[in-house]
């Protein structure tokens, strides 16, 4: 990623040869006698400033030198700037600047001012301005025109007090983009073809949209509200680093993006991320999410410098097979009633995307039941012994017996230090504690479900279901 000061030759290439003298004027809250630097292109006739107190002095380069640096005391409120022509590079950090008036630098090819304290600045008059850095002032807002800032290749807006809640710039020059902290709930882009690193951390963008930006290789946008993520059509083939941490992504697939070193997606709830086949990642941080080990990179690709998976928040298993819960119940499984019925989609609990882990069928599910005396590991079920607890067919999980409380406990061959638990569910036998009812003037108002945790009407309802908090059948 390119930024900051462009190369002498490339400024010399900005410069017309009907050059006109170039001015800016600044004001500074510095205390008289503090001594300022700022930075200008070398050119042969120099620069002259005014310090505040209406004397001028001239600056000129050695030879063959591509900067000239402007040093001096400050001796008033106002500075002005002067050079004759060719002036296109101007840095001045950490000078205490609260304005800077740039009608007369229209010239200007690269403009750096970080670190001051600027309300206002308008470049509406800058059309071959190619780099901007404004990061760390006090900007409201600030205009940038794809019509009259056609050539911009690298803004920094960082850390200023914007009020504005979006942010919009279309052109294929932009390269660099750096928007952090500055609470837009929105960034449009559209054609930013050619940008290589996206930076916009501490922002409010509930979307992330990356549809014309094939060629990025950074992306930061932690601290966000992301909860959707829109991808060019070809993925992220150029992807480098993606940190995400702090949003709310459920899924994410990076599978294109076979450059990836480093992805950091720590507290988002996520429940997947699909990687390369073949990842490349040296840095893997997804803590603290509800991820199993699908989400890891097989153990032939483990991660070689920095590894964090651990605590995962239990995987929500709530859409793999389970019935809505009842009220103040758990998500439920219908009891398989007989191991001969083990194929029966019905009765099982779908986990055979979580086979593989991070190898050809490397992950161990244990089921656990949680009781008053403590957790129980149940006994897996085979075909010499088929009374026992349940039964695994390829990830494809049944229950034999009924049980208030269970949960799945998952560990993988290529990650032995790594464990990671599902949320908890029920299992219900369908026959057992049948009511028969004849008469239900008084239950009609109670609250009445089928099998699947559906809201029901009692007064019309027949067959079995539940009434009242039991298992009912009328009919």
């Amino acid at each position: 990623m390119k930024k900051l000061f462009l190369t002498v030759s490339a400024l010399c290439l900005a410069v017309t040869a009907m050059a006109e003298a170039q001015k800016l004027t600044m004001t500074t809250s510095k205390a008289v006698g503090t001594e300022l630097t700022f930075l200008v292109n070398a050119t042969r006739s120099g620069v002259t400033v005014d310090w505040g107190d209406g004397a001028v002095q001239t600056y000129t380069a050695e030879k063959n030198s591509g900067v000239l640096e402007v040093k001096g005391t400050v001796k008033g409120g106002t500075i002005v700037l002067t050079a004759p022509k060719y002036l296109t590079l101007f840095a001045a950090e950490n000078a205490g600047l609260t304005s800077v008036d740039l009608s007369e630098a229209s010239e200007l090819v690269s403009l750096y001012l970080q670190h001051n304290d600027i309300e206002t600045l308008n470049v509406a008059n800058m059309a071959v301005l190619r780099d901007l850095n404004v990061c760390d002032n006090q900007l409201q807002s600030i205009t940038l025109n794809a019509s009259k800032n056609p050539l911009l290749e690298n803004i920094d807006l960082s850390d200023n007090p914007m009020t504005a809640t979006s942010f919009n710039y279309s052109t294929s020059n932009l390269r660099y983009l750096n928007l952090g902290g500055l609470n837009y709930s929105s960034v449009s882009l559209t054609k930013a073809a050619n940008l290589d690193a996206l930076i916009m951390p501490q922002n409010k963008v509930k979307t992330l949209t990356l549809t014309s930006m094939g060629k990025v290789s950074l992306i930061d946008v932690r601290g966000n509200e992301i909860s959707t993520v829109k991808y060019p059509s070809t993925g992220l083939p150029e992807l480098q680093q993606l940190c995400m941490d702090d949003n709310e992504v459920k899924t994410l697939d990076v599978s294109a993006s076979e450059k990836l070193n480093t992805l950091t997606l720590a507290r988002n709830g996520a429940s997947q991320v699909v990687l390369p086949t073949k990842s490349t990642l040296q840095v893997y941080d997804c803590s603290e999410n509800s991820l199993t080990f699908s989400s890891l990179p097989r153990k032939s690709y483990k991660p070689s410098v920095y590894l964090a998976y651990s605590p995962q928040n239990p995987h929500d298993i709530s859409g793999y097979g389970l019935n809505e819960p009842f009220p103040g119940g758990l998500p439920w499984l219908t009891m398989n009633p007989d191991y001969a019925s083990r194929g029966d989609a019905q009765y099982q609990l779908d986990m055979s995307d979580h086979v593989g882990g991070s190898g050809s069928s490397s992950v161990v599910f244990e089921l656990v039941s949680v009781g008053k005396d403590g957790e129980q590991v149940l006994e897996k079920a085979s075909a010499t012994n088929k009374t026992l607890d349940y039964s695994n067919v390829s990830g494809k999980i049944t229950v034999l017996k009924p049980y208030m409380d269970l949960y799945l406990r998952l560990t993988d061959a290529g990650y032995p230090d790594l464990t990671v638990t599902t949320t908890h569910f029920s299992v219900i036998d369908p026959t057992s504690g049948i009511q028969q009812i004849e008469t239900d003037d008084d239950l009609n108002d109670a609250p009445a479900y089928d099998l699947q945790g559906r809201r029901i009407q009692a007064a019309t309802a027949k067959g079995l279901y539940i009434l009242g908090g039991k298992k009912v059948i009328k009919k």
